[in-house]
């Protein structure tokens, strides 16, 4: 049977699609990725855990104890990967059994974390170094030294980019080599990073820097302020997690500016996107924000 909608009908549903969902998560969510079926969640506070989402009914349905400080998540095709900043190691969790399959240690502090296809990549705080590792043999095939303080990490399809917090710069790293081949400075406290098909993003202080990855320059700062905190790519639209603002910001990538500005929980910590919604980690919320993107 057909349902008719009046006008007033209508603007309800549409705000309520616009309006963010508020979902439970763990304690202290950090790092958050979609595996193509489920939203996983690095939740940093109480004992440490991995939080297993189903995105159809916002419900956690399963927790995975690391015993740590796990901060950031990503997946390579067959296994969850995550940090352990606590333990200066990483997990590799099979997302069906939910079981920890192997624990490798890396440098100190691990914080963020990527996969290019072929390796995961490791960014070590605290030994100013990257791990690159083969999730086939779970060794570590190289160390490279780059800035002061690596934090944020992504690949472009053929480099890998870090953002080095406590040097205010960017390292360019060839994968085939494991060599820096540039750094570029930055503003003040760079700390998380991504591409989107064609520039690198970076968050600082209180600004976003856009990077020609083509010839290693930043073209465009964006004043943002309230502390931006992640940086995210999906649907033709950069995305911003603003800590102190308790807000996230949707960028035009191609004219830099900022188009909307959405209200989420308490220091938005991390971004991930499932096609349809933009998932947010509230840090001090322990919550998630779902938005319809």
């Amino acid at each position: 049977m057909e349902t008719n909608l009046n006008n007033n009908d209508i603007h309800s549903k549409i705000l309520s699609e616009l309006n963010p969902i508020t979902i439970v998560a763990g304690s202290g969510p950090c790092g958050i990725y979609y595996d193509g079926s489920y939203i996983w969640v690095a939740n940093d506070g109480g004992f440490g855990d991995i939080s297993k989402i189903n995105p159809i009914t916002n419900t956690i349905i399963a927790t995975i104890t690391i015993n740590g400080v796990p901060l950031d998540v990503c997946y390579d095709g067959s296994y969850i990967w995550v940090t352990n900043w606590g333990s200066n190691n990483i997990f590799k969790i099979n997302p069906t059994t939910n079981n920890i399959e192997a624990i490798i240690k890396v440098g100190i502090k691990p914080r963020e974390i990527c996969y290019d296809g072929s390796y995961i990549w490791v960014t070590n705080w605290g030994s100013n170094t990257i791990s690159k590792i083969n999730p086939n043999t779970n060794s570590i095939e190289a160390t490279i030294n780059v800035g002061k303080g690596p934090w944020g990490i992504c690949y472009d399809g053929s480099y890998i980019w870090i953002a080095n917090l406590s040097s205010n710069n960017v390292s360019k790293v060839d994968p085939i080599t494991n060599s820096v081949i540039a750094t570029v400075d930055i503003g003040t406290y760079p700390n998380s990073i991504c591409f989107d098909s064609k520039y690198i993003w970076v968050t600082n202080n209180d600004s976003i820097s856009k990077i020609d990855s083509t010839i290693n320059n930043v073209i465009a700062t964006i004043d943002i302020g309230n502390n931006p905190i992640d940086i995210y790519y999906n649907s033709n639209f950069i995305w911003v997690a603003s800590w102190d603002s308790n807000t996230v910001s949707k960028i035009d990538p191609i004219t830099n500016n900022i188009i909307e500005t959405i209200n989420v929980g308490r220091n938005p910590r991390s971004i991930c996107s499932d096609g349809k919604y933009i998932w947010v980690t509230n840090y001090s919320s322990d919550t998630i924000s779902k938005i319809l993107m």
